[in-house]
């Protein structure tokens, strides 16, 4: 152990393992100008608009995406393509139709990771191709997950439905 003057109290401490303490005083005591500083720099950093991190960006996304499937298709008048751009956070979607007898369903889906197929009434895989449609009521289009690789947390693609009357 090191020995100190009696007087000299403040080095006794330190070597007493109060160091911490007498090195923070020790900096305080430097000038007053540096405390200044540090308070500006802590004020200019307060004020500064807050830039969100990828994870926040990540929740920021998943709060504005929502598990909205099942969702509605419906076409304009004198058009036959129906185009959605939407995002999903879960595996599967579904897109519900009204077609008539008779008419054509091709879907197209712009990510290679998802696949559409025809739910409800009658099973139907759009890769095969288009489905005619050869009952009425409601038509369940589900777009489904289908990667080896990990899935995203939220995934973007655009949904094409050409519903094509008969000729």
């Amino acid at each position: 152990m090191i020995a100190f003057h009696p007087k000299d109290k403040f080095m006794a401490d330190l070597s007493k393992g109060r160091w911490a303490l007498g090195f923070f005083l020790l900096l305080a005591g430097c000038g007053s100008e540096s405390a200044e500083v540090v308070k500006a720099e802590q004020s200019a950093v307060i004020s500064e608009d807050y830039t969100p991190a990828r994870n926040d960006k990540l929740q920021q996304r998943r709060a504005n995406v929502g598990d909205e499937c099942p969702k509605l298709v419906q076409k304009r008048v004198d058009h036959t393509a129906v185009s959605r751009q939407d995002s999903i956070m879960g595996n599967t979607c579904d897109y519900f139709i009204y077609p008539a007898v008779g008419d054509t369903l091709t879907v197209y889906v712009s990510d290679g990771r998802m696949k559409p197929f025809l739910n409800t009434p009658y099973y139907h895989d759009f890769a095969n191709g288009s489905y005619k449609v050869i009952a009425n009521g409601r038509h369940v289009i589900r777009l489904e997950y289908n990667a080896l690789e990990h899935k995203p947390a939220v995934m973007d693609y655009v949904l094409v439905v050409n519903i094509t009357p008969p000729k």
